[in-house]
């Protein structure tokens, strides 16, 4: 929604007296094959003061929802608006936007006149998440120079681009079609309002000195999408961009990368906390693991390994063998109710979704006694259930007997809860691995990864392990494993949460706009305010002075 002061105060004096009028301009473009509705343009006009004169636009409205509820040519609604995403006047708002865009005029009518030939909204997105870091960014980073870039690649290719009049749908009045198509033929545009750009913008950085000894800069706050890129004060929705860098961090932006093992002793170091270090993709599509520090910490020597860790490693192991389609990796918690859970419980874990019989096994473990992890391995070509137990344990066959009669009772439970036959009809029979056997009292887990990486790198074949279980070699088994989960890891610290992982807080409103961040002046990893709880007068400290996260607090 476009506005000015002068409109505004037109907009005030007429509407008093006399009817506004909205309506749409410019030619109608065809719905692009496989996309969403194009894009609306609408100006709103009222009546010249002097008879006989042309109405006057006092506001220009750019929208693809052609549904009387997307109008907001309310001043009041403007207004409050303004008051809830930036917490400031309308007013205000204005005059911070023409401080941004003053010094870059040209670049922001060009991108402004990117956005009106958008027609898909991912189109729009990308446009306005380039332009809300590049004009809310007081200095220049990797990240804004990145956006830089994806802006002028968009408005190079949107030069080289030529209207093609078979996309013009002739309106009821053929004149107005027949008079922008000579408009856009004799300017030689793409659309009626954009104009090419003749040669690149530059994109300058800052030198090097700047980013020492500098504390925060104020820049405007945006109205559109909130990137991370900023620190946030939470009432004014001011923008602060930390811009003091360690040697290790500069180091990094020019692009070196951090020593991934000298990363993993510093996490080893620290005590406890709830930071995510990692997260990694699962097998299915669309979920992950997200491993906190307090979780990465257990693959220290003489610790025990948690659950979360484990069922990450066999996924990784999974995705390296291409067995994401072979092998299905079972929940561990799925697992135990089946094995050792009553009958009511393990009807809640039917897995009614999972088609067993597109897979050719199942690789799991177990809890035993809250004490020890065993391996569980489900061969469905040999017919054989596998109970491997990393410690010594002379009852493993009868173990693994009673596991595969738990599972023959568990596929047949599914058929009656939710006909599924998969797999109801194979014998089961309990069978036993070979295996080295561990040589202390909290090296299960890790041989438990060790067994289901060696079961995978053969299957569907059954494998001769012959790995090492002492305390040395366990040792050294922890740090590839941790590093494994580092190496996998997705999580990116200058766009997700390290508290929640996420770009949005857990449970905020779908089309919610605008989110507080703050950066950690020792780490660089970015959170969520709504995330660490944090008030007004913590946010009052954190703008005047250092503020470090959890994990360096330690």
């Amino acid at each position: 929604m476009l506005w000015s002061n002068k409109t505004i105060d037109l907009f005030h004096d007429r509407c008093r007296e006399d009817i506004v009028y909205v309506d749409a301009t410019g030619s109608i473009v065809k719905k692009a094959k496989g996309k969403t509705s194009p894009f609306y343009v609408y100006e709103m006009v009222v009546r010249n003061p002097f008879k006989g004169s042309s109405p006057v636009p006092v506001a220009t409205y750019i929208t693809n929802d052609h549904t009387t509820a997307s109008y907001p040519f309310s001043l009041v609604l403007m207004q409050s608006m303004a008051y809830h995403f930036c917490g400031v006047s309308l007013q205000e708002l204005l005059s911070r936007y023409y401080s941004i865009c003053r010094q870059n005029y040209h670049l922001a009518m060009h991108v402004f006149g990117l956005m009106t030939q958008a027609t898909t909204m991912s189109e729009l997105d990308e446009v306005v998440t380039s332009a809300v870091v590049v004009f809310s960014s007081s200095h220049s980073d990797r990240n804004v120079g990145k956006h830089f870039e994806n802006l002028q690649g968009l408005l190079t290719n949107s030069a080289q681009s030529n209207l093609d009049d078979s996309t013009i749908v002739e309106d009821c009045v053929t004149h107005r079609v027949d008079m922008e198509r000579w408009k856009q033929r004799k300017q030689n545009r793409r659309g009626v309002y954009v104009t090419p750009i003749n040669k690149p913008f530059v994109f300058r950085q800052h030198k090097k000195n700047l980013m020492q000894n500098t504390k925060t800069a104020k820049a405007p706050a945006p109205l559109q999408k909130q990137v991370p890129g900023s620190k946030r004060q939470g009432k004014t929705r001011s923008i602060f961009i930390h811009i003091k860098m360690t040697e290790h961090a500069e180091d990094d932006a020019q692009g070196g990368k951090v020593d991934a093992s000298s990363e993993l002793i510093a996490l080893w170091k620290k005590k406890d906390t709830e930071v995510v270090v990692s997260v990694v993709p699962t097998q299915i599509r669309g979920n992950s693991f997200t491993i906190r520090h307090s979780d990465m910490r257990t693959l220290r020597p003489h610790q025990w390994l948690t659950g979360e860790i484990i069922e990450c490693l066999f996924h990784i192991h999974a995705h390296k063998c291409e067995l994401g389609t072979r092998i299905y990796i079972l929940n561990h918690y799925t697992a135990g109710v089946i094995l050792f859970g009553e009958r009511e419980e393990v009807r809640r874990h039917t897995l009614s979704k999972i088609h067993f019989d597109s897979y050719g096994a199942i690789v799991s473990f177990v809890h035993v006694d809250g004490i020890h992890w065993t391996f569980l391995y489900i061969n469905a070509e040999e017919s054989t259930v596998y109970l491997a137990d990393p410690a010594r344990n002379s009852a493993e066959q009868a173990e693994s007997d009673n596991a595969a009669k738990k599972f023959r009772d568990y596929f047949k439970m599914r058929r009656t809860c939710c006909s599924k036959t998969d797999w109801v009809d194979i014998k089961w029979k309990g069978g036993v691995m070979k295996h080295p056997v561990q040589q202390d009292g909290n090296s299960c887990g890790v041989v438990v990864c060790m067994m289901a990486k060696e079961v995978m790198e053969v299957f569907p074949k059954t494998p001769t392990m012959a790995f090492g279980t002492t305390k040395k070699e366990m040792a050294h088994q922890r740090k590839v494993l941790a590093m494994e989960i580092l190496t996998a890891s997705v999580f990116d610290k200058e766009v997700n949460c390290a508290m929640c992982a996420g770009i949005k807080p857990p449970g905020s409103v779908p089309h919610h706009t605008h989110t507080d961040w703050i950066q950690c002046d020792s780490c660089f990893r970015w959170c969520h305010t709504q995330c660490l709880h944090m008030d007004q007068k913590s946010l009052e400290e954190a703008q005047v002075g250092d503020w470090v996260c959890s994990l360096c607090n330690k």
